[in-house]
């Protein structure tokens, strides 16, 4: 069962379990967790407390997004500067990299951008930087190994 299956029989059995009297509770607790498979005493705390349905302002489309195309371009272009570092390594370098792009007229942007750049988190870099990732997935490199040395180095080998 999905955890948002699991969430509206939550919210659906609430009521009745809160209304119910002791052997009532009894079924609908049993019933609760032979569908979910939760432990008895985790399904008796959350079926004891009064759970509001989630109203329409509260999901997560409605809070927008914090980053924008224009800032997903902003932070690709100085990611690719950065020669596509780590995010982890990445983060702490961003206010050095972007303050010495701007002065040496690399890279115009606004206040608002900035700002975004400057409390931005490995992880939503990560999750920004994925699809540019996946398009570079292949690497840089078009070497190919040759055979020129491969003949020159002799290899001991413990057979006759």
């Amino acid at each position: 069962m999905s955890l948002l299956a699991r969430r509206e029989m939550l919210i659906g059995v609430n009521h009745a379990y809160c209304k119910a009297f002791k052997s009532e509770k009894t079924k609908i607790l049993d019933g609760f967790v032979a569908v979910t498979g939760y432990d008895r005493k985790y399904a008796i705390q959350l079926l004891s407390r009064k759970i509001q349905p989630p109203s329409d302002e509260h999901t997560q489309a409605s809070w927008g997004q914090m980053y924008d195309e224009q800032f997903v371009h902003v932070l690709t272009i100085v990611w690719n500067t950065a020669n596509q570092i780590c995010s982890k390594r990445f983060v702490p370098f961003i206010p050095n990299l972007v303050s010495a792009m701007e002065r040496h007229g690399h890279l115009r942007i606004t206040e608002e951008i900035r700002g975004k750049l400057l409390k931005v988190s490995p992880a939503a870099v990560d999750r920004l930087l994925q699809n540019e990732r996946r398009h570079n997935a292949a690497g840089v490199s078009h070497t190919k190994t040759g055979t020129l040395l491969k003949n020159q180095i002799q290899v001991r080998t413990f057979a006759n």
